[in-house]
């Protein structure tokens, strides 16, 4: 992975990768290892248990399938998201693309759905 702004090496041996705009964070998947880099924040890695791809790095989060399952992270930290109520049952939809106020398209079945936000009254 090449930083084209600067021509450095950022990582080698790269499976897979994804850029969040919001946070300036780069995100890289080795093997079963998640890797996270932003100026001003430290460099994170994660070992997961089964190799991951990444499906969404968008407005602070990573979005990245294990098998049959979907996991979350923190694009700036690494750390778990909750993303999900933790009690849901059911099928999950992955964003395909969100908006600075909270809107996000997603495919599920083939067809395309836009979810919107409410902005809080006052």
């Amino acid at each position: 992975m090449i930083d084209l702004r600067t021509g450095t090496v950022q990582a080698t041996g790269v499976d897979d990768a994804g850029f969040d705009a919001l946070s300036g964070t780069w995100v890289w998947v080795t093997g079963s290892t998640v890797h996270g880099s932003s100026e001003g924040h430290d460099p994170w890695q994660r070992t997961l248990a089964s190799p991951p791809s990444i499906q969404l790095v968008d407005s602070g989060l990573v979005y990245l399938r294990l098998d049959s399952t979907v996991q979350a992270l923190n694009a700036l930290t690494g750390r778990d998201a909750q993303v999900y109520p933790p009690d849901a049952a059911g099928g999950f939809a992955i964003p395909r693309v969100t908006s600075a106020s909270g809107a996000a398209a997603f495919r599920v079945n083939g067809e395309v759905l836009i979810a919107v936000v409410e902005r809080p009254p006052g």
